[in-house]
């Protein structure tokens, strides 16, 4: 069986759900409505945002009252003057059937200016929420329009990836190695974070001093290859101007020319000027010791 509706001459007001509209003079888009109780003892207004009273079962609805509520119902769109009604009216008395919007497009009371395009959620005031750019628990919608203050603005009703947790952000601990890894860490790190890729030790004075431009570091405990054979051997001690490095039998000093009168030196060969005899075997430079 069908019902005929003549929208020009039979709809004066309103459009009853029965016969497909909305039930209501608001021009909200289709949406889920349930039937609730007022049980709250005084009026509801409409777009307030509500919670169930007690179990998942019972009926009745009550106006939230907690920042980020993951318990919200939906938001009050008026009252059915019976149960069997189809027209929803405005505010709703206590004792009468609200008209609870779960999803759809409603306005919702705000206590704060809201930003559109950002995560609706509950606050301490009784039935109004607040907007925020990031999403966790207890967001129910997502704004449609702003507000400058305190009002009403436009919510899409629904849920989201992610509702109902939120997001844990540490400190970071990206390591520096040899090889790029995934990590197994649940927790995010924010753009703004910083990570540790210098401490305040001061390297050795060896070289000239140069900013650098790799896009990678070597390791703090990193060795270079030694340019000159025995370094370890070679002792400075008070390095003064005029000091010569010399061989004092078992390591090489510095010290002032006046300070010795036999230094040890390389073994000169006198046929050929210039040139420091060898031994043949290890071609290590032979050494005499003699006067300064």
């Amino acid at each position: 069986m069908s019902i005929l509706v003549d929208l020009v001459s039979q709809v004066r007001r309103q459009l009853g759900i029965v016969n497909g509209g909305t039930g209501n003079v608001r021009g909200w888009s289709g949406g889920v409505i349930k039937h609730c109780v007022n049980r709250t003892g005084s009026t509801l207004a409409v777009g307030t945002v509500v919670r169930l009273l007690g179990t998942w079962n019972d009926s009745r609805v009550t106006p939230t009252n907690t920042a980020s509520d993951a318990r919200v119902l939906g938001v009050v769109v008026g009252y059915f003057r019976n149960a069997d009604d189809q027209l929803i009216e405005d505010d709703v008395p206590d004792g009468s059937h609200a008209a609870v919007m779960t999803h759809g497009t409603v306005p919702v009371l705000v206590n704060a200016a809201v930003t559109r395009g950002q995560y609706a959620y509950t606050t301490t005031t009784s039935g109004q929420a607040a907007s925020s750019a990031s999403l966790g628990a207890g967001a129910f919608g997502i704004f449609q329009e702003s507000t400058s203050g305190s009002g009403s603005a436009r919510v899409v009703l629904g849920s989201f990836p992610a509702a109902g947790t939120s997001t844990s952000f540490g400190t970071p601990a990206v390591v520096l190695g040899t090889a790029a890894a995934a990590g197994t860490a649940s927790t995010a790190v924010r753009t703004d974070a910083t990570i540790v890729a210098f401490d305040a030790t001061v390297p050795a004075a060896i070289g000239t001093a140069a900013t650098g431009a790799a896009a990678v570091a070597a390791r703090r405990d990193h060795v270079h290859a030694a340019s000159l054979d025995n370094l370890g051997d070679v002792t400075i001690t008070g390095a003064a101007a005029d000091d010569e490095l010399v061989y004092s039998g078992s390591a090489w000093v510095n010290r002032q020319r006046s300070a010795a009168s036999s230094i040890w030196r390389p073994l000169m060969d006198g046929a050929v000027p210039g040139t420091v005899i060898v031994d043949g075997g290890t071609g290590e430079a032979i050494m005499a010791y003699g006067p300064a």
